[in-house]
């Protein structure tokens, strides 16, 4: 007889399980386009680096001429990369251009932009001119940056995909970096490229407690931090049946 009772007690209790609450928390990596010290085609300003002089900023320019190497791209300052050891009292203008393959679109809400230069740059994708900073409005080989602005600490810009000119596939990066002067003691120019998802954390019942706050819906938006990962987290929720000895209190 105890045993009958312990089994029907068993029975009421798994019985009270009336609500599955699933919490599920969703967050797509970034995607890296460009690392930090990535290798770029690149070439000095001792002349304009095509003709017509905006060509080179599109990927129907062939750069098979251009010499490659990795960022940063540099003298004076900073370790690493490419030293560029002629560029003191002969050139201003230094640029650099690489290919980068997005394969679905639908992953990428906003693309985030960082960039540690001296003096200034201008940044285009497949020919359309997307970012700029300390220039001046002729970016002929001659020209150098209106300002002094020096390297070390990286400036971040976020560009909502609707912003950019991002195709499936094939897209290149094209910049421009601008010394001050001829004889300016340094020169830098390194970026990185990451494209990232927004999008919304969702907490819902199948069959949502009324008092319960886990049976509310909750929703909120905002893009994800590229830096994180996808996660899932899942939790139970239970009620007890009216007749159980869960259920008297």
């Amino acid at each position: 007889m105890i045993f009958l009772i312990k089994v029907q007690k068993m029975r009421r209790i798994i019985t009270c399980l009336v609500l599955l609450v699933l919490v599920i928390r969703v967050e797509v990596s970034a995607q890296l386009f460009v690392d930090w010290g990535s290798q770029w085609s690149y070439f000095k300003g001792i002349s304009e680096p095509s003709q017509p002089i905006d060509l080179w900023r599109t990927a129907g320019f062939n750069a098979t001429g251009w010499a490659v190497g990795n960022a940063p791209f540099r003298y004076g300052d900073g370790t690493g990369g490419t030293l560029l050891t002629d560029m003191l009292g002969k050139y201003t203008t230094f640029y650099i251009r690489k290919e980068i393959f997005v394969e679905t679109l639908d992953n990428i809400d906003e693309l985030r932009i960082d960039v540690d230069y001296d003096d200034g740059f201008v940044l285009w994708i497949n020919g359309v001119q997307i970012l700029q900073s300390n220039v001046p409005s002729n970016y002929a080989y001659t020209q150098g940056a209106i300002n002094s602005h020096e390297s070390g600490e990286f400036e971040r810009y976020t560009l909502r995909k609707e912003q950019l000119p991002l195709a499936e596939g094939a897209n290149l990066i094209a910049v421009q970096g601008f010394n001050l002067s001829k004889s300016s003691s340094d020169f830098y120019l390194d970026l990185k490229m990451e494209g990232g998802k927004c999008g919304k954390k969702y907490l819902f019942a199948l069959r949502p407690l009324p008092k319960s706050p886990l049976g509310r819906h909750n929703s909120s938006d905002g893009c994800v931090s590229p830096s994180e990962n996808v996660r899932y987290s899942i939790f139970l929720s239970f009620s007890p049946h009216p007749e159980s000895p869960l259920g008297r209190h």
